[in-house]
């Protein structure tokens, strides 16, 4: 089974989010910031992280893996932000962009609500990543 690896498109995304939610179903975090597993919307889920998608197919390093055998499966993807070196401005297209996200996630959180997520949970988790990420990402580089 030979796995190709190539940039995210607009085509990939769907597969991408099957992907995603079969990985993360059983995930303990993912159990953790949505304890009443009853409310869980995957159709919310699925917009935010469409919405996340096309984002990252611009602004971010999306890839897919995918059986050469079977192209149309998506096996697996990573999604990463490039780095960017902490001397270096933000662009502006960038900097539209994060507001495009945020806005466009205001409207699909207006529409489809928290999808059975528990802020408070999710919270505690925003801290703990902001302290490791100030720990942890150090490098001038990005």
């Amino acid at each position: 089974m030979p796995i190709e690896v190539t940039r995210m498109t607009e085509a990939d995304i769907n597969g991408a989010i099957d992907t995603i939610q079969q990985a993360f179903a059983d995930d303990p975090y993912n159990n953790w910031v949505y304890p009443d597993r009853s409310k869980v919307d995957l159709t919310r889920n699925r917009v935010s992280l469409t919405l996340r998608c096309r984002w990252g197919i611009s602004h971010g390093l999306f890839h897919v893996a995918r059986d050469t055998s079977n192209p149309t499966k998506i096996l697996g993807c990573a999604m990463w932000m490039p780095p960017q070196p902490s001397s270096q401005p933000e662009s502006w297209s960038l900097y539209l962009s994060y507001w495009w996200l945020w806005l466009n996630q205001i409207r699909m959180n207006t529409w489809y609500g928290r999808g059975g997520l528990s802020t408070q949970r999710y919270w505690i988790w925003k801290a703990r990543q902001a302290e490791a990420q100030k720990e942890l990402w150090t490098s001038d580089k990005g």
